[in-house]
């Protein structure tokens, strides 16, 4: 539900179903510092996205790489390095 109403636009309920997605569950640090990133929230963003690599060094490490192991689509992939990327979470795609 995240995704969908992400790349769609619709941020109140993308930013509500990131928010449910639990702490044991890598892609919902990724969910809400994109969410957070978009409401504003440069702190929060920093903050899960941050909990993100300490979770999975490999993110880190190679962002892209890792989202090609839950994203089939690149242009899915595309889309969120540059919205990490415009929020100043990332250096570069």
């Amino acid at each position: 539900m995240f995704l969908g109403n992400y790349f769609n636009g619709n941020l109140a309920d993308a930013t509500f179903h990131a928010e449910q997605l639990p702490d044991s569950y890598p892609l919902g640090f990724l969910a809400r510092a994109l969410t957070a990133s978009a409401n504003g929230d440069v702190d929060r963003a920093r903050l899960d996205y941050n909990r993100l690599i300490e979770m999975q060094p490999e993110f880190g490490k190679n962002e892209r790489a890792w989202l090609e192991k839950f994203f089939p689509k690149m242009a899915l992939v595309d889309r969120i390095l540059a919205d990490l990327s415009a929020a100043g979470l990332i250096k570069g795609t």
